[in-house]
């Protein structure tokens, strides 16, 4: 029952949804709000409760219109039309194990431990009139001991009682 209670919570909190009004004739609104979201991924409701491959993840991202004043936009694909548009910007950690976590993995046909730390930024542009939406993103990242996977990993399974003395 409390493993129902905990993935039925994930399920509804995990949800995203995006909609925009927008009239014929109108002028493309501009959205003038700055939006911050935390999101974190964990593979620990599966069948059998596995720790195997994709492992968890974790990002946060901001989004609000002055991110469109960045040089960073200069690298995005432009478009000249009006349209509604949308900057974000990103941290993202994601941690992958192998298919056994008891020991060191063989390699052969199964994927290391791993890691990757990444920074990005994104603008989207939707054209309602020309039913058009134009998505660029840039991405930097690290992959390897630096992008801190391994002391993620341990705090995640420290947290996660239920395989502590298993």
């Amino acid at each position: 029952m409390k493993l129902q209670v905990v993935f039925l919570t994930f399920l509804l909190i995990s949800f995203h949804c995006e909609g925009q009004n927008d009239e014929k004739g109108s002028k493309k609104q501009k959205d003038g709000r700055t939006l911050i979201s935390l999101t974190f991924a964990n593979d620990l409701i599966t069948y059998a409760n596995t720790d195997r491959y994709f492992t968890n993840g974790l990002n946060v991202n901001i989004r609000a219109p002055w991110l469109g004043l960045l040089p960073f936009k200069k690298l995005m694909i432009p478009y000249k039309h009006p349209a509604y548009r949308v900057y974000d910007l990103f941290l993202s950690q994601e941690i992958y194990t192998p298919a056994d976590t008891r020991g060191l993995p063989r390699l052969k046909n199964d994927r290391p431990y791993a890691s990757c730390l990444y920074f990005g930024y994104r603008q989207s542009i939707t054209d309602t009139d020309r039913k058009i939406r134009l998505t660029s993103e840039l991405e930097a990242g690290y992959t390897g001991p630096g992008s801190a996977g391994a002391r993620v990993r341990i705090v995640i399974l420290l947290l996660d009682v239920s395989r502590l003395g298993s």
